[in-house]
């Protein structure tokens, strides 16, 4: 796996090996949400957020009964530490990065007492600050001000070094690929988030099977390469792959050097038409191999809405999938048929030269 992996989420078992072919590793832990059995569970009253009427917070739908916990509490910081240094202990390495799963306050029980927005995320950013170890925070996926508004979890950037996007582009069966506004607003969070200089973790979350879903695949590809930086952006799908249990696709060979539009401020930069958005770039690169100039072209609009596709005329030839993952022989050809006058709703295609 190490030739296509950069980055893995990983327990103690895996770390060092994982680490001496190359890969990054991350831990994972939660401590904003906890049930008896975690690292971060104690009986402290303290560690735990309340209610007006000082009922501890549970978490709707949880499989076990799990709390909501109080990001001021020192005990609950110093389980969090103690959890992060027993696993590099284990590990026999470093970790590179701790993940913190869930800091926003959502599908709860009730909301704590006297909460407020802005107060929650700045008792993150300080018992961040307090951990002393790089963090990758969940949460840009989770549009919680409406699908215009980017994930308030934005404002734990100053504190880590990057987040995380769930649903990125792809997401549960209900909504596969995200389009319109939503789609827009991922777009916008992840220009911001790459300006900031952090890591932009992108997170699909459709499990279709990878042999099946060429047309997901693909939007999510060309939706995350769109306004990618590849020294910072880390794409994650979740295909289910047949037989390897491994998540890379051939696709994701691709690296687009070069843009033509090098750092858009605005998705709207991008934009060739009624919600088709578009970029080129001079030098595109698969399996290492360079393959002249390309684009990525998103429609972003609903399902069946075809638009004009954009350069035609300068193109030759687009990216076609073939099969699955990596490991179980799927492939990518560079030297797919003319790019077509037009693209559907909730697609991309990737133009090549």
């Amino acid at each position: 796996m190490a030739p296509y992996v950069n980055w893995g989420l990983v327990g103690p078992g895996d770390n060092a090996p994982a680490q001496a072919v190359g890969i990054k590793t991350i831990i994972y832990t939660d401590p904003n949400r906890v049930n008896d059995g975690m690292p971060e569970y104690s009986n402290d009253e303290t560690e735990y957020a309340h209610d007006c009427s000082n009922n501890r917070i549970t978490i709707n739908d949880a499989k076990l009964v799990t709390y909501l916990t109080n990001p001021t509490s020192t005990v609950l910081l110093g389980l969090w530490q103690q959890h992060v240094a027993f696993y590099n202990q284990i590990g026999h390495a470093q970790y590179n990065a701790v993940f913190e799963d869930t800091p926003l306050v959502h599908n709860v029980s009730a909301q704590p007492c006297g909460y407020s927005q802005s107060a929650w995320l700045a008792n993150q950013n300080t018992m961040g600050t307090a951990l002393a170890y790089p963090i990758i925070f969940n949460g840009l996926g989770n549009l919680a001000n409406g699908p215009d508004q980017m994930s308030p979890a934005m404002a734990l950037l100053p504190t880590s070094i990057g987040g995380t996007m769930e649903g990125c582009y792809s997401n549960h069966s209900g909504d596969p690929m995200p389009n319109l506004q939503v789609w827009h607003t991922f777009e916008t969070t992840e220009i911001q988030v790459l300006a900031a200089g952090k890591l932009f973790v992108c997170r699909g979350f459709d499990s279709t099977p990878d042999t099946s879903a060429q047309v997901q695949r693909l939007y999510m590809f060309g939706s995350f390469v769109l306004t990618y930086d590849p020294a910072l952006a880390i794409f994650s799908p979740k295909f289910t792959p047949a037989n390897s249990g491994f998540w890379i696709q051939p696709e994701d060979q691709l690296v687009a050097l070069d843009p033509v539009v090098i750092r858009p401020s605005s998705i709207d930069q991008l934009n060739e038409g009624a919600n088709v958005y578009g970029r080129q770039y001079k030098n595109c690169y698969y399996a290492g191999q360079w393959i002249g100039a390309c684009a990525s072209v998103v429609n972003s609009d609903t399902p069946g809405q075809a638009h004009p596709l954009p350069w035609t005329n300068i193109y030759h030839h687009t990216l076609v999938l073939n099969g699955g993952d990596i490991l179980d022989g799927g492939t990518a050809s560079t030297n797919g048929p003319a790019p077509p006058s037009t693209i559907s709703g909730s697609t991309s295609i990737i133009e090549i030269q």
